[in-house]
């Protein structure tokens, strides 16, 4: 820093003045005493007018200086602006650099050209009054401009600190305690920025930090096993470090938790269900379109027990697996006696499908269809058949809303086919098969407009010339009067004939012993 040279007037007040009044003995004589008054007269007017221009001067300086020095703050208060905007911790302290920014400011305004600029005491004494002034401020602003900038570099520091240990926390909620001790140390260390903070600052920082983190703690074990985390968290977990509304608000997101995943289980519960089921029902049409096969031609493979086992339904449907046993069981033992459907049995389980979702009557799945059949021998092939097709189509969303309108259809015509003879009521025996008749017709016709692409809606209106149940479509399947008497005689005279118990050939022949009679008869 360049010495501000020692002041020196170049010219002053008293400058070539005699330090005493003429006297006439000295320029002698009387004439040479008035001229010496006259140059003493002149002196003293020479030195009141270099005193009013010296004034002037120092009035000028003092008034440059003020607008140098309003300047000076003005772009000083910038740069220290800046400095601050644009502050990195690894810039170091900005008190130093303003402070040298401040002294080379003041130098410039002091010398021109090496030379000092003000001539007059009193344009220095201002000059070096208002340097100390604005020294002094921009000392104390970019002294406070650091403290805040560093308390505000710790405050960053501090939150990405506290973040990265909730984070952590939050994928590993027994890390707790470990990062808990070191975000306390670390805000604790006499030698690291904290220090500058006051003590309550910093008690203030690690509550919140410890809070921050127990929170993510939680928030973890929520999203890990909501379950466990409600259980801890009913029985006061974290609770000392959590704020007052935390414990409550971290409860009703575990239970939130909870909730969903009770609905996402439910959900992939259903749904493995459905695949199961579909699986399974997959396998058993599979099985039966062979069985089929083979019954519509024999030179097709036969559906056999070992095929079934193969097929992995037991591993889906042990249940339907049995079933499907014993449908392969009697459909071998049926031979030349084919198994003949029981209407009522038929009418009863194709209720059971169309029956509403919260009937507890609703089938579930096909087994008992399957079962009819095949153990209890009350549907034919072929009726087990149609009923595991309408079960099945029942269970599609058209099928569901074709199903509720076939079920109200068919519920209000039975009395007309059933009952259609009113005089006989209930002794009309014939009048449950005359109703499963009725029901595959229908069923016929629905089929049909599907394959042509038809709205099968269409069978159940009224209004339209397809609908099957008017009187020409009923027609058919309602018995007369007459026809029902006959039947009900028929059936009387038929039950009173005495039949043979087992046909002639399996008679036991005279002298035959009952154990050979028994292994010839049954095998």
């Amino acid at each position: 820093m360049p010495k501000i040279p020692e002041y020196r007037s170049r010219v002053g007040v008293t400058a070539d003045i005699p330090t005493r009044a003429a006297q006439g003995s000295d320029l002698g004589g009387t004439g040479l005493s008035e001229l010496g008054q006259g140059i003493q007269q002149g002196g003293a007017r020479l030195a009141e007018a270099q005193r009013i221009l010296n004034a002037r001067q120092a009035a000028n300086e003092v008034t440059q200086t003020d607008v140098k020095m309003l300047q000076a703050q003005a772009e000083l208060t910038t740069e220290l602006n800046d400095m601050v905007k644009n502050w990195k911790p690894e810039d170091g302290e900005i008190v130093p650099a303003m402070q040298e920014k401040v002294r080379q400011r003041m130098e410039g305004i002091a010398f021109s050209n090496g030379e000092a600029v003000h001539e007059t005491t009193q344009g220095r004494q201002h000059f070096e009054q208002q340097s100390a002034r604005l020294s002094s401020h921009f000392l104390v602003q970019t002294a406070q401009a650091q403290s805040h900038i560093m308390g505000q570099q710790v405050i960053v520091e501090h939150n990405k600190a506290v973040d990265v240990a909730a984070n952590t926390v939050q994928t590993n909620p027994d890390g707790f305690d470990v990062f808990q001790q070191q975000l306390t140390e670390m805000i604790d260390n006499p030698n690291g920025r904290y220090s500058a903070l006051p003590a309550v600052k910093r008690e203030e920082l690690k509550r919140a930090a410890t809070s921050s983190i127990a929170r993510a703690a939680v928030q973890g074990e929520i999203r890990s096993a909501p379950r466990v985390a409600l259980n801890r968290l009913n029985s006061g977990w974290m609770s000392e470090h959590l704020n007052d509304t935390d414990t409550p608000q971290l409860i009703n997101q575990a239970k939130t938790a909870v909730h969903a995943l009770d609905v996402d289980e439910d959900r992939a519960y259903r749904e493995a269900e459905r695949q199961r089921v579909a699986t399974a029902r997959a396998i058993s049409n599979k099985m039966l379109t062979k069985l089929a096969a083979h019954d519509a031609d024999p030179s097709n493979p036969p559906l056999t027990a070992q095929d079934l086992i193969d097929s992995g339904l037991g591993q889906y449907d042990d249940n339907g697996f049995q079933s499907m046993i014993s449908v392969l069981h009697t459909r071998a033992k049926e031979g030349d006696r084919e198994v003949k459907t029981d209407p009522v049995v038929f009418r009863r389980l194709f209720n059971r499908i169309h029956a509403d979702p919260g009937d507890p009557n609703r089938l579930k799945d096909e087994t008992a269809i399957q079962d009819a059949f095949g153990k209890h021998q009350k549907l034919s092939f072929a009726d087990m058949t149609h009923l595991r097709k309408e079960f099945q189509d029942a269970r599609t969303p058209d099928g569901a809303r074709l199903s509720d309108t076939k079920r109200l259809f068919l519920d209000r015509i039975q009395t007309q086919i059933t009952k259609s003879n009113m005089l006989m009521g209930k002794i009309d025996t014939d009048g449950d098969k005359q109703m499963l008749l009725y029901t595959l017709e229908v069923n016929r016709r629905v089929e049909e407009a599907r394959k042509k692409g038809e709205d099968p809606h269409e069978l159940f209106n009224p209004q339209s010339p397809k609908f099957v149940g008017s009187a020409d479509a009923l027609a058919p399947f309602q018995k007369s009067m007459k026809e029902s008497m006959k039947s009900f005689s028929d059936k009387m005279r038929k039950g009173n004939e005495k039949t043979p118990a087992l046909p002639p050939e399996q008679m036991r022949k005279p002298g035959e012993s009952y154990s050979d009679w028994k292994k010839r008869v049954i095998p």
